[in-house]
């Protein structure tokens, strides 16, 4: 049985995670060495949503314990979203995944 939802919003649904929010995920639930992987095959969230046991193999999350564990995961995310805080930022200061923020270019008035 899977744990309700939060409340308030405070979900997205799987589908919808970018390949960066992917690799955030991934970090969340301690699985962030796949995460390049992820990142160079362009995992998004819909392809999460339809990965199988092969598919995780492929991309490096071994043991068969992890890709069980995240399967289960999927399907907890399928069904009830992805909570917010999990991809809301890199838990490693400096995520190598995750490019810097660019800087705003200098204004020139005439």
């Amino acid at each position: 049985m899977s744990a309700p939802p939060p409340q308030g919003g405070d979900t997205r649904p799987l589908a919808s995670l970018t390949v960066d929010e992917v690799c955030r995920l991934l970090h969340s639930i301690e699985l962030g060495k796949a995460a390049e992987n992820f990142r160079g095959s362009e995992f998004n969230g819909e392809s999460l949503a339809l990965a199988t046991d092969g598919d995780l193999l492929e991309l490096g999350v071994t043991p068969g314990a992890n890709r069980k564990k995240l399967l289960a995961r999927v399907a907890e995310w399928v069904a009830n979203g992805v909570p917010a805080k999990a991809i809301g930022c890199c838990p490693k200061p400096r995520c190598p995944f995750l490019a810097a923020p660019t800087p705003p270019s200098p204004l020139h008035v005439i």
